[in-house]
C-alpha cells in the first residue's frame, strides 16, 4: 500500500513499498508423448515387427524435481546365427520409452523392463513386438517353429506396442499380441510355381498388422497421429515374402509401399528377394520382414516429447529445448532428464 507523508509547505509525497518481481512457477500439468521403440523384423520370410507403444496426455501432477525420460531402443533385425540356435531367427522386442518422477527400478535405461506395472505418475510405452521367423531356407529344421510366431508387446505398462507378425512357417505362424494383434505368416500363391511362405504384417499402435497369403507379405498396422507434434508414429513392419517372380513383400504400415521404403508411420516394407527395411529413428516404427534367406529390418528408436505453457518456469533438461512464445518445447532423440523448480 503506498505511504503518504505531510512536509511543512503543505505538499504531501507519495512513496511506493517497494517489491521484487515475481519468479514463474513451474507447471503443474505439462503434456506429454511418449513413444516406445519398434520391433525387429523376423529372417526368412519373416514377419514385420510391431509398432512401439503411443502413449500421449496431461500429467496434472507435476512436482519440483528431476524427472527421467527414457527413449527405448529399435528391436534388432531377425537373422541367422551360428550353431543350432535359431533364437535370434525372430526379431528382437523394441525398447520401452517412460517419462515420470525419477523411479530407478521402472525408469533405469541399463535394466530391462520387464513388464511389471508402473507407479501412479510414470507414462510408460512398452516397445513393439519382433517379428516371426519363416523357414523357407530350412524347412526341415527342427527348432525353426519355435521362433515362427511374433512376439507379443510387454503388458503392464500405460500403452502396449503392436504384436510381432508371424513368420512364413507352415508350422506355426500366428501374430503376436499388443494394443493391437500382428498378422498370420500365409501361404504361398498358386501355382506354387514359387513354393515359399510370406510374414504378416506387424501390428502398430492404430491398428492390427493384415495376414500374409496369396505371395504377398502383409500390410504392417497404421500408426497413430501426434496432436502435439502432427507427425504420425509407431507403424508396424510388412512382412516379408519370398522370391520373386509373383511375389510381394507386405507395405510398412497402412498404405505404405510394397518391397521398398517406409509408409507415413515409420514402419519398414517386407521383401523379396532382399533384406527387409528398417524402421524410422524416433518414429518408433517397425522393422520388415526379410525375405527367403535374408534377415529382417531393425526397428526404429523410441520418441519422448513434453510442453507446456511458456508462462511458467523453465526446466532444466538434457533433451533439446525450444519454444514459439507460447509454449516451451522439449525433445528427447535419447534417455535424459527434465528437472522442475522447486
Amino acid at each position: 500500500m503506498p505511504i503518504q507523508a505531510g512536509f511543512g509547505n503543505g505538499s504531501l509525497r507519495t512513496f511506493g513499498l517497494a517489491t521484487k518481481p515475481k519468479r514463474p512457477e513451474r507447471p503443474g500439468a505439462v503434456e506429454y508423448l511418449v513413444v516406445g521403440g519398434g520391433g525387429g523384423g523376423g529372417y526368412d520370410c519373416g514377419g514385420g515387427g510391431g509398432g512401439g507403444g503411443f502413449a500421449t496426455g496431461t500429467s496434472t501432477e507435476i512436482v519440483g524435481g528431476r524427472y527421467d525420460v527414457i527413449v527405448g531402443a529399435g528391436g534388432t533385425a531377425g537373422g541367422p546365427t551360428a550353431g543350432p540356435s535359431v533364437a535370434n531367427w525372430r526379431g528382437g522386442n523394441g525398447g520401452h520409452s517412460a517419462f515420470g518422477l525419477a523411479q530407478p527400478y521402472a525408469l533405469n535405461p541399463t535394466v530391462p523392463w520387464s513388464g511389471s506395472s508402473v507407479p501412479p505418475g510414470v507414462y510408460l510405452a512398452s516397445g513393439g513386438g519382433g517379428g516371426g521367423s519363416g523357414d523357407r531356407s530350412n524347412p526341415s529344421f527342427p527348432l525353426s517353429h519355435i521362433y515362427s510366431t511374433g512376439a507379443e508387446s510387454l503388458p503392464g505398462g500405460t500403452v502396449r506396442g503392436g504384436g510381432g507378425g508371424g513368420g512364413g512357417n507352415p508350422t506355426d505362424n500366428s501374430g503376436g499380441n499388443g494394443v493391437y494383434n500382428g498378422g498370420a505368416g500365409g501361404g504361398p500363391a498358386a501355382p506354387t510355381s514359387y513354393p515359399k511362405w510370406v510374414g504378416g504384417g506387424g501390428a502398430g499402435s492404430g491398428g492390427t498388422g493384415a495376414a500374409g497369403g496369396g505371395g504377398t507379405g502383409g500390410e504392417g498396422g497404421a500408426g497413430t497421429l501426434s496432436s502435439l507434434t502432427g507427425t504420425r508414429y509407431s507403424g508396424g513392419g510388412g512382412g516379408g515374402a519370398g522370391d520373386p517372380p509373383g511375389a510381394n513383400g507386405g507395405g510398412g504400415g497402412a498404405g505404405g509401399p510394397q518391397n521398398s521404403g517406409n509408409g507415413d508411420a515409420g514402419g519398414g516394407a517386407g521383401l523379396y528377394g532382399g533384406p527387409g527395411v528398417a524402421g524410422l529413428t524416433n518414429r518408433g516404427g517397425a522393422g520388415g520382414g526379410g525375405s527367403g534367406g535374408q534377415p529382417g529390418g531393425n526397428g526404429g528408436s523410441g520418441f519422448v516429447f513434453i510442453r507446456y505453457p511458456i508462462a511458467f518456469a523453465n526446466a532444466v533438461t538434457t533433451g533439446v529445448y525450444s519454444d514459439d512464445g507460447t509454449y516451451r518445447y522439449f525433445t528427447f532423440y535419447g534417455s535424459g532428464s527434465i528437472t522442475f523448480t522447486s
